[in-house]
């Protein structure tokens, strides 16, 4: 069975795409089956992280409605207007109410209330899902339409995408890259997974958002590990982190100094640890590795 790792961050710019192409170098490189995830749909870098890659498919998704009100049949009760919580309807110079697609959920209560059935429901495009080939593994992501916010669906479709990819090519592991924060895409992304880890940096705020992701990941009940990246620029508040983790019993996987040569790595377009292998952060990120496979391989 293949065995899915979700690695999430709570905030933006802890090193998470970093640390998930280091792991899926390191598995490529000792002979394991692993596919990647870039469930960060609204910025997607994982396959650029290994140095880019060939698109194998593209395939537009088709699942999210905006309201569209019929003129010619409205009575103009305006009804929909107050319906509306988005703020998504607006009444033209005639009078008559009409939708701002961009602002539009489609959340279906306008067409609820309307009286005389003068609303309907369009399709639009949410995005797309591409598949990658990588000189590492394959990497499926996807891309979100500016102004669309079905982000959480749009991971499921990713998933299940790489899930059909992975039972194909019998692979061992899916690596996901999850976004930032704790949203939808976030929740999408642990759900169902075999284990997560967290990225953190030694600030206040990485810790604070940290802990509100590690809610996420009991909600689902799925095991987890911690990884504190560049540790060493406040040791002081890493013992604070620690102290909070084993009181969660959640295990520390270790630290990951802060080194020069992470940035190059990524100027270069190359994953780390064949970047420079002899880096301080590279021989940190294996170490993590190695506990890592002993829990999701064994």
């Amino acid at each position: 069975m293949t065995r899915e790792i979700v690695i999430v961050s709570g905030k933006g710019g802890t090193g998470k795409t970093s640390i998930s192409s280091s792991l899926i170098y390191l598995f490529n490189r000792d002979k394991f089956s692993v596919l990647g995830v870039d469930a960060d749909i609204e910025a997607p870098d994982l396959a650029l992280a290994l140095g880019g890659g060939n698109i194998l498919s593209e395939e537009e998704v088709w699942e999210s409605h905006y309201a569209f009100i019929k003129e010619e049949e409205c009575v103009r009760c305006n009804l929909c207007l107050d319906a509306c919580q988005f703020g998504a309807i607006e009444l033209n110079e005639s009078g008559y109410p009409y939708v701002i697609p961009e602002l539009c959920e489609g959340c279906n209560a306008c067409k609820i209330v309307c009286p005389v059935e003068a609303i309907e429901l369009k399709k639009r495009r949410t995005g797309k899902i591409i598949h990658y080939k990588t000189r590492f593994s394959d990497i499926v992501t996807g891309k979100l339409e500016i102004g669309m916010r079905n982000s959480g669906l749009m991971v499921d479709l990713i998933r299940d995408k790489a899930r059909r990819i992975a039972a194909n090519k019998d692979s061992d592991l899916i690596l996901i890259d999850g976004a930032p924060g704790i949203g939808c895409s976030v929740i999408s992304s642990v759900k169902g997974a075999y284990y997560a880890i967290i990225v953190m940096e030694p600030t206040a705020t990485s810790l604070r958002s940290g802990k509100r992701v590690y809610e996420v990941i009991k909600h689902f009940n799925v095991p987890a590990g911690l990884i504190v990246n560049k540790f060493d620029l406040k040791p002081e508040f890493v013992s604070k982190i620690k102290e909070w983790a084993e009181s969660e019993g959640l295990e520390f996987l270790g630290g990951v100094p802060f080194d020069k040569s992470v940035v190059e790595s990524y100027v270069n377009m190359k994953p780390l640890l064949e970047f420079d292998s002899s880096s301080h952060a590279s021989k940190s990120i294996t170490e993590i590795y190695e506990k890592i496979k002993e829990k999701v391989l064994r």
